[in-house]
């Protein structure tokens, strides 16, 4: 019965598979011409994988398999298809078809009038994803006894919920202010690093940092797109990033969080590639590991002396005094602002990004607050949270993230919850095997790479990614690692 059962997996990895190039492909290739067509296929393969979920060969299978003797993978492969039937039973085949085109065009409108600062034109295509999204919430809902807003939760990190993440939330919202206040009253004055950087040399340095991280491009490739994002497959890794042409930072960082995603991908076992339990965590560990590399490791003060000679050869800089000097380029790279942009945030406001987008988003889901009214309700928020308007800059404000233009609706809150993983993992890897500063300033991660592969990478979904973090650093989550981490670091008053 388990073959049998190994036959379904195997199908269901083939369509998430080439439903996953495809939406890379949506981002980085397609010409906007090809949105009806590319939506028609991605319905139907979802359509494929729904019917294979709902199928009465799969529920027979599931059935009978917790009686017959089973190792700790086979378990686990039962646990998640017996997981994702039930979501798939919870919401009606036509209800995803009309989402998926929903998404698609919605996705396409966003990228041609975020750049326009075309709100207007943009807010029925949006109003219709959260409609239908919220059907789905409901579907979903009623069948796991959750609110919709938990439901969607449970999509991106299975187990989450709002009662756990509020607590956290209004813990940094009392925290945070402070702490940046002291902050930006005591950090070192910095020279802008400007100039010219093209596109060209900006992924040349991607690829070359990104390799240096241990990505393997031999298993993956790098890419450029509007919204950075990672995706794919132990041997089929995929990465974007995006430049700027003043500046080179945006992509390097993009490519530092990136490559963090996409080596938690191709560290996962090889072997259960077409396992359901092969694959990664909820997204809370994912952007831990995004997070790991991007700040615990990226930001340090070592690596940014191994990566300030390696950015000026790329870009050809002799003169490395003033805005160049080593000194300025770490003040640079470590600068705290209240800024705009999610994306380009520091770590300490950047919480405060996503606890915005987490209120309005519920909100909206719950009929509080209308899409129309989103533009006011957003500037609202952050003048409230970082003293910054948004008034009829929607580029920069509600239009800025792709993520409620593609239906990720109740995705924000893994990003500080990653954050949060992120620094009691690294604090818990410190004391496994010491302070890797040494070798990270001679751009050596072995080490680093090496516990992240035997303590979350291999693991799969054999924990839950709640259970994985208690066994890899030996205590529940709390706040107690990152808010030592972010004092630690930004406090400190050498330059």
């Amino acid at each position: 019965m388990y073959e049998q059962l190994e036959a379904i997996q195997k199908r269901l990895n083939a369509i998430s598979h080439a439903v996953g190039i495809l939406h890379w492909d949506n981002s980085v290739m397609m010409p906007s011409g090809g949105a009806n067509e590319r939506a028609d296929a991605l319905a139907t393969l979802g359509e494929m994988s729904h019917e294979i979920l709902t199928s009465d060969e799969l529920g027979e299978c599931l059935d009978t398999l917790p009686s017959v003797d089973l190792d700790d993978w086979q378990r686990a492969n039962v646990h998640e298809l017996t997981y994702q039937r039930t979501h798939a039973r919870a919401v009606p085949s036509d209800l995803l078809v009309a989402l998926e085109h929903a998404i698609v065009a919605c996705d396409q409108v966003w990228r041609e009038n975020r750049r326009k600062n075309d709100w207007a034109g943009t807010v029925s295509e949006l109003k219709e994803v959260f409609n239908l999204t919220r059907q789905k919430a409901q579907c979903l809902g009623e069948a796991l006894d959750l609110s919709c807003y938990d439901a969607l939760l449970d999509i991106y990190e299975p187990g989450l919920r709002r009662s756990f993440i509020d607590p956290i939330f209004t813990e940094l919202r009392s925290f945070l202010p402070n702490l940046i206040d002291d902050v930006l009253s005591s950090q070192p004055v910095c020279e802008p690093i400007t100039g010219a950087f093209s596109d060209h040399a900006q992924m040349q340095l991607a690829r070359d940092l990104s390799s240096r991280l241990g990505f393997d491009y031999a298993r993956g490739r790098i890419d450029t797109s509007h919204h950075p994002f990672s995706c794919g497959s132990v041997d089929d890794a995929r990465l974007t990033t995006r430049h700027q042409e003043n500046s080179f930072l945006q992509s390097a960082f993009a490519t530092f969080h990136e490559t963090g995603h996409a080596l938690y991908t191709q560290g996962l076992p090889a072997d259960r590639h077409a396992d359901p339990a092969g694959r990664a965590c909820g997204m809370m560990l994912h952007e831990s590991q995004s997070l790991f590399m991007e700040m615990q490791i990226c930001r340090s003060d070592a690596f940014l002396e191994f990566l300030h000679p390696i950015v000026c050869d790329h870009f050809d800089v002799s003169d490395r005094t003033g805005a160049w000097s080593k000194s300025n380029f770490r003040n640079v790279v470590r600068n705290v602002q209240k800024s705009y942009i999610r994306v380009d945030a520091d770590e300490l406001t950047y919480p405060l990004h996503v606890m915005l987008r987490y209120r309005l988003e519920r909100e909206v889901l719950d009929e509080v607050l209308q899409v129309e009214d989103l533009p006011a309700a957003w500037d609202e928020q952050m003048q409230e949270l970082l003293g910054l308007s948004t008034a009829g800059n929607y580029e920069n404000g509600v239009m800025q993230d792709t993520h409620w233009f593609t239906g990720s609706i109740g995705y924000f809150p893994t990003y500080t919850l990653g954050a949060v993983t992120a620094a009691q993992m690294f604090a818990a890897m410190k004391a496994d095997i010491g302070d890797p500063a040494n070798d990270i300033r001679q751009g050596k991660v072995d080490h680093v790479l090496h516990w992240l592969r035997t303590n979350v990478h291999s693991k799969g979904r054999l924990l839950s990614s709640m259970e994985l973090i208690k066994a890899a650093t030996g205590a529940p989550l709390t706040l107690e690692a990152f808010t030592a981490h972010l004092q630690e670091r930004y406090l400190q008053t050498d330059s």
